[in-house]
């Protein structure tokens, strides 16, 4: 599964893994499911871990658009403290900071792209409690 999502304790964040080819219905299908998850809070901080992707099928003009659905599900429910990406690869991190450029333009959300996994948990570190975040 290209995207998928789960609820982390010890620190509580929201961490989403986006792995393989990804394509713009791969992300749109995850957030219909967190939308109707009962037990998603999305006003946890959250982290995305793009390190497996291969390549990125999403247009860069598409990714307005999914910034735009993705503002509409937090305006819905609640908006994030605070989300960090961490996409090393080139065509990941391109998508990854032009999401982030589009969505803190329609909000004050709190979202950076990030090539080394170090700065991205440690730029979600004040949303944990201080406690800088560690996958591997």
């Amino acid at each position: 599964m290209p995207c998928h999502y789960e609820i982390r304790t010890d620190p509580k964040y929201l961490y989403i893994r986006h792995s393989g080819i990804l394509h713009l219905r791969d992300v749109l299908e995850m957030l219909d499911a967190m939308e109707t998850d009962p037990d998603l809070d999305p006003g946890l901080p959250s982290f995305d871990d793009m390190s497996e992707v291969d390549h990125v099928e999403i247009a860069l003009a598409d990714v307005a658009r999914l910034a735009q659905l993705v503002f509409g599900l937090y305006m819905r429910r609640a908006l994030p403290p605070r989300s960090a990406i961490w996409a090393p690869g080139d065509s990941a991190y391109a998508v990854a900071d032009r999401y982030c450029r589009v969505i803190t333009s329609l909000t004050n959300i709190e979202v950076r792209a990030f090539r080394i996994e170090q700065e991205a948990g440690e730029y979600l570190a004040p949303a944990l409690g201080g406690a800088a975040l560690r996958l591997h």
